[in-house]
Order: structure tokens, then sequence, then C-alpha cells
């Protein structure tokens, strides 16, 4: 039999609507990872620093400037209008409770001073920093933490000021140090619990177009940005289920008290715009009723595939599975599941229970007793006098 022929026309278009397709799909990844990020200065970074932005602009991402003396809104109608400010200024006209709130709602701020006023000072203060003393050095980056900064690089040059910390509720991440027994950093990165990013640099020539020249400088600023934004230590949890495996059921609502439960669960690391398997060792899976009952270690697989089996307390009530990550320089992760643990029925009980064995001994003795005792008192006579 002949083989139908597809002609050249119905093939082209099959091509065109498959490369529409891959298109659409590329340029919403890109849409999803890009932000718009306002450039507030009291310079003119577009000709001091246009390296460093136009290296933004082919990441993707929208780039607003506005003047520091007369900063405009972050937000209109209650919807902030930015994703990302950067600050290269020594003094800023606005609120700092804005500022923070800007922070609090979990977006980026990046702030890069070399001689603070006070209302960076302010802002520093707000952040738990302070400022110390100028300095022009080539260091090297002190924190081995690929996922904000990548490998250890080149020598980095830097003319500004030190950065001091205080007790920080944030996490403190010292990427530059004049020294690595240094108490102060030179650049800064922050992480609060609600993964809002901060990046504070005490040199606003770290990033000039002359210091992004320099190996160290471009490779250093380009990972501690990508980081900030979020491009960098981005994790997702996929796929959480529950097996009961006294049942085999799977997913289930209800389980029994000393049930067999296995948790399962994916997570994934955003890489170059691509969701990828994250493999860890220090993954952990919780059993809570108000408090957690039972905190178990994953073991992962290849696919970045989370797995544990537990037996569930003898204790009924409704649980919560929670499984969570928190990770230095990674999205804190964290997936919910309630399941409700009943006691056994009436006829799940087993008939004979091993720690009453006494008391069935007992039972069974006095019977026997009361047996012997009885056909011993019929059937034996006295003896006539």
């Amino acid at each position: 039999s002949s083989q139908p022929i597809i002609s050249s026309n119905a093939l082209a278009r099959h091509t065109a609507m498959k490369l529409q397709a891959l298109f659409l799909i590329v340029l919403f990844g890109a849409l999803v990872s890009a932000h718009h990020i306002l450039v507030v200065s009291d310079r003119t970074p577009e000709k001091t620093h246009s390296t460093f932005l136009s290296w933004l602009e082919t990441e993707g991402h929208t780039v607003s400037h506005a003047s520091a003396k007369n900063a405009p809104s972050l937000a209109l109608y209650g919807e902030y209008q930015y994703d990302a400010l950067f600050i290269f200024s020594n003094d800023i006209d606005a609120e700092q409770d804005d500022l923070i709130d800007f922070v609090k709602s979990g977006r980026s701020l990046f702030v890069a001073t070399s001689k603070p006023k006070a209302s960076i000072e302010d802002l520093l203060g707000e952040l738990e920093l302070s400022v110390g003393e100028q300095v022009n050095i080539t260091a090297r980056q002190v924190l081995p933490l690929p996922t904000i900064v990548g490998e250890a690089g080149e020598e980095v040059s830097y003319f500004g000021t030190t950065l001091g910390k205080d007790d920080l509720v944030a996490t403190y991440y010292p990427l530059l140090k004049e020294a690595s027994d240094s108490e102060d950093a030179l650049l800064v990165a922050l992480q609060t619990y609600t993964d809002a990013r901060i990046l504070v640099s005490g040199s606003t020539r770290i990033m000039s177009n002359r210091q992004m020249k320099l190996p160290g400088n471009a490779k250093l600023m380009q990972g501690a940005v990508q980081w900030l934004l979020k491009q960098r230590g981005d994790l997702r949890i996929t796929e959480i289920e529950h097996v009961d495996i006294t049942t085999g059921e799977t997913n289930p609502e209800i389980v029994t008290v000393k049930d067999d439960l296995q948790v399962s669960f994916g997570i994934e690391e955003r890489v170059n715009g691509e969701w990828v398997p994250y493999i860890s060792s220090d993954v952990q899976v919780e059993f809570t009723m108000l408090d957690p009952r039972l905190r178990v270690n994953m073991a992962c697989d290849a696919q970045g595939r989370y797995t544990t089996t537990f037996k569930c307390p003898d204790v009924y009530g409704i649980y919560k599975i929670i499984a969570k990550h928190h990770a230095a320089g990674y999205r804190p992760i964290e997936a919910i599941k309630t399941v409700q643990v009943r006691p056994f029925r009436h006829n799940q009980f087993a008939r004979f229970i091993p720690c009453a064995y006494p008391y069935y001994i007992a039972a069974f003795a006095a019977l026997a007793g009361l047996l012997v005792f009885s056909s011993l008192f019929l059937t034996l006579k006295e003896k006539a006098e």
C-alpha cells in the first residue's frame, strides 16, 4: 500500500508552529525572571556605571533612573511599581519607613555608598549596619558560597568605607573583607526569613566602568546582583505526597496510629532560568501536632526526590506533615499537608495482649482451683464412726 505523503506546505506550517511555541516558552521564562529596577543616584550612573547597567539590560531587566534628591514614590495606589531598588548615592530624599516596607514586601534592595550622610546612615542603621573607616585596597572574596558569588574569584579592587554589623535578625553574609580575620566587611549580603534580599557596598566605584574591566570585580558583582535579583538561590517544592504503607493507600486523609507512613517530595533549583533537581543531605520533614512529634532526615535520589518512612505516633489527632528546608543563600521553602491520625477500631485490637498474660494465668488458675475443689468436695465422703 502507498504511504501518505505530507505536503511541503503542511510540513512548513508544522515547523513554524513548533518554533512559535518554543519562542513563547523562552519569552515567558525571560519575563518571569525579569525585574523592573529603579536606580537612584546623585550623579550620572548612565555614564560612570554604563557597563554595569548595560549588563543588567542584557540579563533582561528593565532599568529606570531617578535623582536621589527627588526620588519618586515606590508605590502607586498601594501597588509597588518596581521589583528592585538600587541606591548609588551618599544621600537620598526618601522616607525610611517606605524603604523598609519595600524590603519587607520581599523585594530587593542594593545600597552602594562611599561617604554616607545622615539619611543613608539611618537606612544602614535600620539594617543593623554601621559605617567604618575609608580604605583603598585590593582584596579577595572571603565567603566561599557559590549560591551567592560563585566560585572564589580573582582579586577585587575596592575604594570606599568599611561596614560593621550589630546583632542581626537577618542572615548576614560578608562577601568581601579587608582581611579574613577582620570584623568589618566591605560588601555585605543580607537575607530575611521572608527571602527579602539586600546587598550593601561601602563603595560606589566597585562596579564603575573602570573597575568592571577587572575580572574579579565583574565576577563578584555580577554574581552578587544575580543572587540579589533571585536569579540564584531560588528553590521550590514539587509533588509532595504520603503513602500509608500498612494499607497501601496514597495520600489518605485518615491513617491509624502506629501505621507506617512514607513521605516523599521533590525539590528543584532554578539555574539559568530552568528548574533542575536540587541535591542536599540536610533536608528534613516534621510530623507535627502543635509541637513536632517526629523530625526525620530525608534520603535523596539523583532526580532530587526526597523520601523517608516513619511510624505514626500512638497519639491520635490532627497532624501536619511539614516539609521545609533552609540553606545559606537559598530561598526558605516549606510545604504543609494535613492528615488525621485515628485510634484503632474495636476490631483492630489484638485478641491477647502479651503484657496481660499474668492476669490471664491468674484467671485460669482460679478457675482450675475451683474445679479441683468442687470435684474433691463432691466426691470425697467422710468416714463413718
